[in-house]
């Protein structure tokens, strides 16, 4: 019940120092919510964007969570979907691998794929750099080449475990920038069971950029076909037609 008040007073928060003592307030419901809770884990996510211990929070709640839960249950599907998609070193996925360390082995198969490519997506990029194809060391080709090889093994062994499951699909779409076969594929397959997750056509649309192999008519397509769905329960056609 304290959690729902506090929730519902986002809507009326309208000066800095009421949204300080609302997070105060939240923050006090954490303290004193049970490791591994479903509760603290959904209190933990609404202080992730407020500040450095809202984000400690959040990820020491999901580490508490899925180190609580070696099967995780369908409820961590949804909430899954609603954490950032991130393979940089600071992004939720990645320091919530840090933070379990070895107990990582004791997880969730599912969950301990996805974390591996998210891994292996993090040191590939890292070693290929951000610039143009031209600027890459033939050190850094060669390990981005491995790690994408690694993050897609990884992330089809996840997607094999919970073919519904939309997260593991984002490693492996990052993966396989420029192998548009295997992206549209993939994406296919997950929207007959999640159509609606924003993250995944985030990474799609990125990946029919023409610098990525793409082109602008399989973008204009991609727009129609969304807008075409008449979903208007989801997210799906406003994101075909800001396309």
């Amino acid at each position: 019940r304290d959690l729902c008040r506090l929730l519902l007073k986002v809507k009326s928060i309208k000066a800095k120092e009421d949204a300080q003592l609302w997070l105060q307030q939240l923050k006090n419901v954490y303290d004193k919510t049970d490791n591994g809770s479903v509760t603290r884990l959904m209190v933990g996510f609404c202080l992730e964007s407020s500040d450095e211990d809202g984000k400690n929070k959040f990820i020491k709640a999901l580490a508490e969570y899925v180190s609580q839960n070696k099967t995780l249950p369908t409820l961590f599907q949804y909430i899954s979907e609603t954490i950032p998609d991130s393979y940089s070193s600071n992004g939720v996925w990645m320091l919530l691998k840090k933070r379990l360390g070895a107990k990582l082995e004791e997880c969730d198969p599912w969950l301990r794929h996805v974390l591996n490519s998210y891994e292996a997506t993090n040191i590939g990029w890292s070693a290929r750099g951000g610039g143009y194809s031209n600027t890459v060391t033939e050190k850094g080709w060669e390990t981005y080449g491995d790690c994408m090889k690694r993050a897609t093994v990884e992330a089809e062994a996840a997607i094999a475990i919970h073919p519904d499951w939309s997260v593991a699909y984002q490693p492996l779409f990052h993966a396989n920038l420029g192998d548009n076969e295997l992206i549209l594929k993939y994406f296919a397959q997950i929207c007959k069971y999640r159509p609606d997750n924003p993250n995944l056509y985030s990474i799609v649309i990125w990946s029919l950029l023409p610098r990525w192999c793409g082109s602008l008519e399989e973008m204009e397509a991609l727009a129609k076909a969304c807008m075409e769905t008449k979903r208007y329960d989801t997210c799906i056609p406003s994101i075909g037609f800001c396309l």
